[in-house]
């Protein structure tokens, strides 16, 4: 027999209390946390993929960039580095006549900022081609979100493998 308190009894308010918030209370406070992490999942995630949020950088403004954070690269290494794989092409081109103008998107900075630490951060002993797990990185945990394309990645592990095979050794210093 399950036995209820009496208003008289001197636990009775306690135990109301008690059921107060374990029944009210406590469900309440888990709804609202699940809500503000739900909510900060989609904030999180909706400013990979919002593209009015997105913004947009010339070659010379990534370069800057890089140079703001202590990072010493030449143009022709960031060429180099799009033509292996390492960094995208431009995902936007504007022609305004002669010649275009070409734009990265922030998930394209954010990258190559991630490539230059790691390559300021190895030592000799660390091997360069270990940096071509980052743009596939991205790739698989985040898809298309990443700003990783699927032919940069196509283009970074063929170049991956052709440094494990030994087929393109005179661009890594």
């Amino acid at each position: 027999m399950h036995y209820m308190p009496e208003e008289g009894c001197p636990w009775y308010g306690r135990i109301q209390h008690t059921r107060t918030i374990t029944t009210t209370v406590i469900p309440t406070a888990i709804s609202l946390l699940c809500h503000m992490i739900v909510q900060w999942m989609k904030e999180r995630s909706s400013t990979m993929t919002t593209d009015a949020r997105t913004c947009w950088y010339q070659k010379h403004d990534l370069l800057a960039c890089a140079a703001r954070h202590g990072f010493s690269v030449t143009e022709s290494r960031f060429d180099e580095w799009v033509e292996r794989g390492l960094m995208g092409e431009a995902q936007m081109r504007v022609w305004p006549g002669r010649g275009s103008h070409a734009w990265w998107s922030h998930a394209q900075l954010t990258l190559f900022l991630d490539l230059l630490a790691f390559r300021q951060r190895t030592s000799s002993t660390f091997p360069f081609r270990q940096l071509f797990h980052l743009p596939v990185w991205r790739w698989l945990y985040w898809g298309s979100l990443g700003g990783v394309t699927l032919k940069q990645v196509k283009r970074a592990l063929s170049t991956w493998v052709d440094l494990l095979t030994g087929c393109a050794t005179s661009w890594l210093s």
